[in-house]
């Protein structure tokens, strides 16, 4: 079986021992080590530092080490293979603690879940639906995981993930705080290596951590064909710059150059004058927008970073006299919650994530169930365009349009 470390990295159990106490110091050290192993939970298969090199780094006589580790093998919970070299934790002990309480994965958010209802982020109701449908079909519960502090001082840190980790089964990440190299308590969480991680809609930088992500470029290729057959031709492209992360990074970091490569699949090129790559606010996307627009040659459709971006350019545009779509065309990117009420009714291409939570939790089960690291179990999923009343036919006379 495989465990979650790397298998070079022998198990190095912190304990704590009391060479005045009356309880035998092998019984203690015993005791010791087998809660250290519990409360963390390593798989069957990992394997625990030697007697000899035990012995050395706690300075204390390798017959001590001898008998702690004996009764440790008469009580099941490690083994010595053919060789007799290295000593493991067994099945049966695994087991013992994988039956203790009900397997949960914790679910981490990027924010208080109230905040994210009040906020209307209700986009991540659909990761989270799809984490906890799927988790009940293969015996898990669904736990969200209450993050502390910011500020919260390290050693609190690790008592408080130390606390949590013997109950928890996997962990999917829905995104992280802030900040390029991630908060304190999302470190301590990524430098778990016994239970299987995964990073939802972005792709993890850690090699034990695993990745669903989507492919961005084939929904946008639809939606660029879509466009071509529409007689569009010249395409502008809208998109934000995404902080770049350390460990963690969201998918639409690279959802600009995705755009350039369906750009390119589809044999169109990319004009830079019909390219913001980023703005401030929404009064320097309009200036921006305005000044494109003026262009003699100018774009007849925006391709956008996200529906809430596609949203605020139809609003300029409807400032600017122009109609969507009679007189240009709109596209986003998420089909969010409000893209089909609006007004018009949102083109977009559809980002899978009711799926995503789903193969996450699919990737923790069947890591657990075959002993692979998740990394092994990496998903990509399609996206798909999602065709309604933004786009039309290209208009030929748009200068007559902005003077009307």
């Amino acid at each position: 079986m495989m465990s979650y470390f790397n298998k070079c990295e022998k198990i190095i159990p912190s304990i704590e021992f009391d060479a005045e106490s009356p309880v035998p110091l092998h019984y203690q050290l015993s005791t010791g080590i087998e809660e250290y192993l519990r409360k963390h939970r390593f798989t069957a298969g990992s394997i625990l530092i030697s007697e000899r090199a035990f012995a050395e780094y706690l300075k204390l006589s390798r017959n001590t080490i001898r008998k702690a580790y004996i009764r440790l093998q008469e009580d099941g919970v490690i083994e010595r293979k053919s060789n007799g070299r290295n000593v493991y934790i067994t099945e049966q002990f695994e087991e013992s603690y994988v039956q203790e309480s009900y397997p949960t994965i914790g679910l981490v958010l990027p924010d208080k879940m109230s905040w994210l209802i009040s906020n209307r982020k209700l986009e991540v109701l659909d990761y989270v639906s799809g984490v906890i449908d799927t988790a009940g079909e293969f015996g898990f519960a669904a736990t969200i995981i209450p993050l502390p502090p910011v500020d919260e001082p390290p050693t609190k840190l690790q008592d408080w993930f130390d606390d949590m980790r013997g109950h928890l089964s996997g962990l999917i990440y829905l995104g992280d705080r802030e900040g390029e190299y991630h908060d304190k308590a999302f470190q301590v969480m990524l430098a778990e290596t016994s239970i299987p991680q995964v990073f939802v809609g972005g792709k993890s930088q850690l090699e034990h951590v695993g990745s669903v992500t989507v492919d961005a470029v084939s929904g946008m290729a639809l939606a660029i064909e879509h466009l071509l057959e529409l007689q569009h031709k010249n395409i502008g492209l809208i998109f934000k710059k995404v902080p770049k992360r350390r460990y963690l990074q969201l998918q639409s970091f690279h959802r600009y150059n995705d755009a350039v490569e369906a750009l390119n699949k589809c044999n169109v090129e990319v004009c830079p004058e019909f390219v913001i790559n980023d703005f401030k606010d929404i009064a320097s996307l309009e200036k921006q927008i305005t000044k494109m627009l003026q262009l003699k040659n100018r774009p007849t459709v925006f391709l956008c970073y996200n529906d809430w971006v596609a949203m605020q350019v139809i609003e300029i545009c409807k400032k600017l006299n122009l109609r969507v779509p009679q007189d240009i065309s709109i596209i986003g990117y998420d089909d969010n919650h409000l893209a089909a009420e609006f007004n018009p009714p949102l083109t977009t291409i559809k980002h899978p994530r009711y799926l995503l939570g789903k193969n996450a939790v699919k990737m923790i089960a069947e890591s657990r169930r075959l002993h692979v690291p998740v990394t092994q179990l990496n998903k990509v999923l399609q996206t798909n365009l999602i065709i309604r009343n933004c786009t039309a036919s290209k208009i030929e006379n748009l200068a007559a349009i902005m003077t009307r």
